[in-house]
């Protein structure tokens, strides 16, 4: 073991053992304490303590020095949502970086839908599920974001969420940059209930089905509790040519451009100047080569002097564009199948100074994702681009297996007398690509918790935890030497055909033979104990009331396997770059230190300070492989004049470690998206596209962030059921993860970079530099390497607002109303440090959004068994930047309107209907980068759409 090893070890021994000494005096203070005052004790608080997320001290008091948002059961429902991810897309404070089930199948995690909190990613909220940790979807987004899968989260089992919106690693470690998300299942429930519910939409069929069953029980004397419940969804996907404004990639109509795909059917192809089949064409030419297209209406058969030139847009109506709209087939949600069972059960040993508790949960998942048929370059993808299939290139000890296909002259169909090693073609006949993401979440704890001591003096809880997904993903593709093989095919009968277009079939069983199965397995799992003391202490110094205080101990293993087949790794798949296989895993020690500490009270009639009380946490998490982290957070809350206005505000630091993918992913190769210019030979012209290889970093240290909070909380007496709120955050963070690129001007400089490029020998070119490796002039550039690295920050300033009203009346039944807005006030990033920010917000980048405002509005009216309600949506508009036309473009707002009733029926039974979408207001046009004519990560393609559910409780 290396002496860095020894030393981080020892780093953590100690840290171990000073926290067993912290805990063993905390037990044994609170405990002599609460014996000398247990004569003047005060009595009970009326309301029970608990614990709310942003602490881990119980608590009887509605309003605390930390800004959390609560979101029951009652009031879920009212929001007409099915799964917890449709929830998250609704609320203000959620913006753009998220995943949502409406992103066509694109990116590495299909199947998966997270969260993002104030647009900062999902890798930088926190997703517990009962104040623990759950593992991560198996598939990371981008290839390297984790998050947790909301689809792994049983609604009909949730009582409440509870949203901290502010940094909060101080209190629950890693990765709550941007707020936590705490879903908090339900404990006490006595009976049997029954909900079934079906949707649909009036534009489509995209029927929703739903059903739970849930069980409650407790033994007569009250020592037992259990909790079952069953829970089944099933929903159609939704295709975007299923709206008439989402359906079609040429927007030209609409003031947009053709942003079809340049892999066509027919398909074009790369006509070498010397071959036969030009000679006495328009095509014929003594230099370079032709990129031809044969006839729409052709069979395969059409001669050479018949094709024309690509043409994405051709300026004559009467022609048809060449780009190819991929939307037609494409989907915009997945057909999804989830179902699973959730357990809770506690059981007092010895009466509430023990109780023995724990939960399971076990869910699968099934995503049905279809994309457009597969687009075939045949020039090769990713770093296998113009390497002939079957040969494998040693570049560097890294091994890149070539994929580049030709269609020999032999090829019954080719027409122009000569080997064609490039081209696109969309290969139609082979139907949409198929990919069908099965996920298995599991979820068990189990654990001790009591009261030691009488009134919340001493109380404790231990638990382990295991959760695990397992996600396996299987696909229909193209195999290359399958595809191959049938160019080769000397046989009219069987040989593939590319000429041809939709009037021509080829073989059905050449087709079926082109097609392979293939898999990619990944799972990930966290392991951990944690145990944890808190309660309330008198103050007989200052009076100002009681001294709250937790302190804990956690450990905990995670780790990740990522397994593609041998196909995928072979990068023998049509479309796609060779994948990699991943593993990693590592240990993380942690220790925390929480407390509230009164500083005034009623009691002292000091005007100005009613009430004033300080919150201050600190933690240590020591990592296997990175080091330590420590961080503090400091909160007041102060009540200048009585309860009715509290004033609020923070300063915490939090940190996000990087993922086990950045620290230990595999070489993972692909083409640079456009040529690349040498510095080292500037006068060679630029490369086309370049194989670059991105590898985990090791060395990479944490994202840290800096939250700075203030808010005001108002809820006058005199007005009962009225809440306002205004809530301001900055968060600042530091060290972000990226590639290595980002801290250059340009992706051509890595190419002058010191172990960042590879190149072949020199070769005495005209104008070549010093290579700073070798020392001599610079040879051919072969590859670039743009590993992960800390550069760059982000800068987001928001205001949270809220108002709630509830208006009891004897005879006109009791109304309520309810208003939360987010205002982003700022989204600035810096790229590279020292370069300065650029503002993002209410603008559109990279196919996501920035609105400054959010808000959703709703009221209730509640008279006997009859329950009315109304729900708004609102998103501010934002501006993107149109290249060709040199200019700037504005999507529009978005508001939508929701109704819902409900009737409760005799026998426990309750009957419920809803109209999402009111008004069948389609989304604001977008004539972006995306193709569908609106901005999909933002807002859906849904249009008008109802449910009803009926409820029975036994």
């Amino acid at each position: 073991m290396s002496t860095k090893s020894n030393h981080v070890l020892g780093r953590i021994e100690l840290a171990r053992r000073s926290l067993t000494v912290g805990l063993g005096a905390l037990l044994i203070a609170p405990a002599a304490l609460a014996e000398d005052n247990a004569t003047s004790a005060p009595e009970a608080a009326d309301l029970k303590p608990v614990v709310i997320t942003g602490s881990n001290i119980p608590t009887a008091e509605s309003e605390t020095a930390s800004p959390v948002s609560i979101y029951t059961a009652e009031k879920i429902a009212k929001m007409g949502v099915t799964d917890v991810s449709q929830l998250m897309q609704r609320l203000p404070i959620t913006s753009n970086g998220g995943l949502n089930g409406n992103n066509g199948g694109t990116g590495f995690a299909e199947g998966g839908t997270g969260v993002s909190l104030r647009g900062l990613g999902l890798n930088a909220t926190l997703v517990l599920l009962n104040g623990r940790r759950v593992a991560p979807f198996g598939y990371a987004d981008g290839g390297t974001i984790t998050f947790v899968n909301l689809n792994s989260l049983p609604l009909a089992a949730i009582e409440r969420i509870e949203i901290l919106r502010e940094g909060a690693s101080a209190i629950y470690g890693a990765d709550a940059v941007a707020g936590v998300i705490n879903v908090i299942t339900k404990k006490n429930f006595d009976g049997l209930e029954i909900n079934a519910r079906y949707g649909n939409t009036f534009s489509s069929d995209m029927g929703e089905q739903k059903y739970s069953l849930t069980y409650g029980t407790h033994t007569k004397d009250e020592k037992t509790s259990v909790l079952l419940l069953a829970d089944y969804l099933k929903r159609n996907s939704f295709f975007n040519r299923d709206r008439a404004f989402s359906g079609n990639t040429d927007l030209t109509g609409i003031g947009g451009y053709n942003l079809g795909s340049s892999f066509g059917f027919p398909g074009r192809f790369l006509v070498p100047r010397t071959a036969p089949g030009l000679v006495g064409t328009p095509f014929e030419a003594p230099t370079g080569t032709r990129t031809l297209v044969p006839p729409r209406g052709t069979d395969g058969f059409a001669a050479p002097g018949d094709y024309h030139r690509y043409n994405a847009n051709p300026t004559n109506s009467a022609l048809d564009s060449d780009a190819y709209n991929f939307l037609q087939h494409s989907q915009a949600t997945p057909d999804s199948e989830r179902y699973g069972i959730f357990g809770q059960i506690e059981h007092q040993l010895f009466g509430e100074k023990m109780v023995a508790f724990g939960t399971f949960q076990a869910r699968r998942d099934l995503e049905h994702v279809e994309l457009a048929p597969v687009p075939i370059d045949f020039a090769g993808n990713g770093s296998g681009l113009g390497i002939p299939l079957g040969t494998v290139v040693d570049k560097n000890g890294y091994k890149i297996h070539g994929n580049q296909l030709t269609i020999p002259v032999s090829n019954p169909f080719n027409p122009f007398g000569a080997d064609l090693t490039g081209g696109r073609y969309r290969l139609v006949e082979a139907g949409n690509r198929t990919y069908d993401t099965t996920s298995h979440t599991y979820d068990f704890v189990a654990g001790l918790k009591g009261d030691v001591a009488e009134s919340g003096r001493l109380s404790y809880e231990t638990a382990i935890n295991y959760s695990r997904s397992e996600d396996n993903r299987f696909s229909t593709e193209i195999g290359v030497n399958n595809l191959q093989a049938a160019l080769n095919d000397l046989n009219p009968a069987t040989s593939l055909n590319v000429f041809g277009g939709p009037n021509f079939h080829n073989n059905a069983a050449t087709i079926e033979g082109l097609k392979v199965r293939t898999t990619h397995l990944a799972n990930t799992q966290i392991a951990s104990w944690d145990g944890r003391i808190f309660g309330e202490l008198d103050t007989p110094v200052l009076k100002a009331g009681k001294f709250g205080y937790a302190a804990g101990t956690e450990y905990r293993e995670e780790r990740f396997n990522d397994l593609p087949d041998e196909l995928s790794r072979a990068g023998a798949i049509a479309g796609s770059s060779p994948s990699r296989s991943d593993k990693g895993s590592r240990s993380v020690n942690a220790a925390f230190v929480e407390g509230r500490i009164p500083i005034t009270s009623p009691d002292w009639n000091v005007p100005g300070l009613y009430r004033l009380e300080i919150k201050a946490t600190g933690r240590l998490d020591s990592y296997s492989d990175f080091g330590q982290s420590i961080v503090p957070l400091i909160g007041v809350a102060w009540r200048p004049i009585n309860d009715d206005l509290l004033l609020r505000a923070s300063y915490g630091q939090s940190f996000r470690p990087p993922s086990l993918r950045q620290l230990y992913a595999g070489p993972q190769d692909a083409l640079t998206g456009s040529a690349i210019s040498d510095p080292l030979r500037p006068d060679d012209p630029p490369q086309a596209q370049v194989p670059i290889v991105t590898s985990g970093n090791t060395k990479l240290r944490p994202e840290t962030s800096d939250a700075w909070s203030a808010g005001i909380v108002f809820t006058p007496k005199q007005v009962t059921g009225l809440r306002l709120e205004a809530q301001w955050l900055q968060i600042k963070r530091k060290n972000e993860i990226n590639t290595f690129s980002q801290t250059l001007p340009s992706l051509s400089a890595l190419a002058a970079e010191k172990g960042h490029y590879t190149r072949g020998p020199s070769d005495g070119s005209p104008g070549a530099l010093i290579d700073p490796e070798s020392g001599t002039l610079a040879g051919p550039l072969i590859s670039l390497a743009d590993d992960y690295t800390n550069v760059g920050s982000t800068i987001t300033d928001s205001v949270d607002f809220g108002i709630t009203y509830e208006l009891a009346t004897e005879t006109a039944g009791t109304w309520t109303f309810g208003l939360e807005v987010t205002h982003t006030l700022s989204f600035r990033e810096e790229f590279v440090a020292g370069d300065g920010y650029t503002e993002f917000i209410s603008t559109v980048t990279s196919f996501d959004g920035f609105p400054a405002w959010k808000a959703i509005g709703e009221v209730t009216w509640e008279y006997r068994k009859l329950t009315l309600g109304a729900i708004a949506y609102f998103r501010d508009g934002m501006d993107y930047p149109d290249v060709q036309k040199n200019q700037t473009d504005h999507v529009n707002s978005y508001l939508t309107f929701d109704l819902r009733a409900s009737y409760r029926l005799p026998y426990n039974a309750k009957i419920t209907v809803g109209i999402v979408n009111l008004l069948d207001t389609d989304p604001p046009r977008y004539i972006g980068e995306q193709g569908q004519a609106y901005l999909s990560t933002v807002d859906n393609p849904f249009g008008r759409s109802y449910y009803m559910e009926l409820s029975k409780k036994f």
